[in-house]
């Protein structure tokens, strides 16, 4: 009797456990309904179908360097910062009648009850220019220094007196010298001795 209830207990306990697993799935996944076919599209007419095709045509303006437009980024700037022989020997200083020689101007004026005292001197194109001490005057003359080192030589008004102007020059090459002078009078004698004057 005892040997059945043991055989009826392990039956019991070997149909517990030879239940079937329970398992859970996800539903399948619906697709999305598919779109309509799209409609064919003719193609749209081309309006330069059948024409022959056009060649650029350039001419030489085309290809000049503008600074607004088609500047060449590969151009040096060297150049512009080297100066020449003769732009060396350029005097920097304001210079009147920088390109008339001292023999083709005239004086025609000199006031000299003021300070400082004033002349006028005349080009030969007939144009007056009011100068005074210390003003450069006329064409410079450039002498050259050793090989390659131009000077220029340049006038300057030393005094204005009542009846001339007298200009100055130095040499820079020879400073021990004493500077040359030049008269450029109002008046010369003659014409002092014809008009019975006498300046002082």
């Amino acid at each position: 009797m005892r040997s059945l209830r043991i055989l009826a207990c392990c039956l019991a306990l070997t149909g517990f456990g030879c239940e079937d697993e329970v398992v859970v799935e996800a539903p399948p996944p619906v697709a999305p309904p598919s779109a309509p076919p799209a409609e064919p599209v003719a193609p749209a007419a081309d309006p330069d179908a059948g024409a022959e095709p056009t060649v650029a045509t350039f001419t030489d303006d085309d290809f000049v360097e503008l600074e607004t437009t088609n500047r060449d980024p590969f151009r040096t700037f060297i150049g512009m910062f080297v100066a020449t022989a003769a732009e060396r020997a350029q005097i920097s200083r304001d210079v009147k009648m920088g390109d008339v020689d001292i023999d083709d101007m005239t004086v025609i004026a000199i006031v000299t009850r003021i300070s400082p005292p004033r002349a006028m001197i005349q080009d030969p194109s007939g144009v007056g220019y009011v100068v005074r001490p210390r003003d450069f005057l006329g064409r410079p003359e450039t002498v050259q220094v050793g090989s390659d080192i131009p000077v220029q030589l340049q006038w300057q008004v030393a005094r204005v007196r009542a009846n001339e102007v007298v200009l100055s020059r130095t040499d820079p090459t020879a400073p021990d010298r004493p500077p040359l002078t030049r008269i450029l009078p109002l008046y010369n004698e003659d014409e002092l001795e014809e008009a019975n004057l006498s300046i002082r």
